[in-house]
């Protein structure tokens, strides 16, 4: 089957594919948000779409429906990895039916990229599980190799040193 017909999709939803694919090309510089309003996230032969192969808008419409989702504590409902996956396994499941994936197309990658580099999924403030870290001072590394050099007291040390000083 030919994509050469663009299917018919909301104008909402192509003025949000249209945002995301302006984040794609203006990288971390710019965070404002996606806008929600493509409706329910029901599948594409809900909305009047065919399924396989699926055209590109009709996937990067999927792609901003599923960022724009909201959970009931309104925080958003899906991660942008979740989101990669699922691209994923829509390319996956081109291929398997030999199809060119939707990746494939520029449509499918800038939108997804803006979605990335639109800061809507981005925490604020440095992630928890990193604490900062400081350079070892001059002093630090003498104190280090003079307590190793000390603690020697056979050969097999003193290899363990040399490698581990190295």
């Amino acid at each position: 089957m030919a994509l050469d017909v663009e299917p018919e999709i909301p104008s909402a939803v192509a003025k949000r594919i249209a945002k995301a694919v302006e984040f794609s090309r203006y990288g971390g510089r710019v965070a404002p948000t996606l806008r929600d309003g493509v409706g329910s996230s029901a599948g594409p032969t809900a909305k009047g779409m065919r399924r396989l192969p699926a055209h590109p808008v009709t996937v990067a419409a999927y792609l901003v429906d599923a960022a724009g989702t909201r959970a009931e504590t309104g925080e958003r409902a899906y991660a942008v990895a979740t989101i990669g996956t699922w691209l994923a396994a829509i390319n996956h499941q081109h291929r398997t039916t030999c199809h060119l994936p939707p990746s494939a197309h520029e449509p499918v990658t800038v939108t997804l990229a803006g979605i990335r580099r639109s800061g809507v999924h981005r925490r604020r403030g440095p992630a928890p599980h990193r604490n900062p870290r400081y350079p070892l001072l001059v002093d630090d590394i003498k104190v280090l190799v003079t307590t190793a050099r000390e603690r020697c007291g056979f050969w097999a040390d003193e290899v363990l040193e040399r490698i581990e000083l190295v």
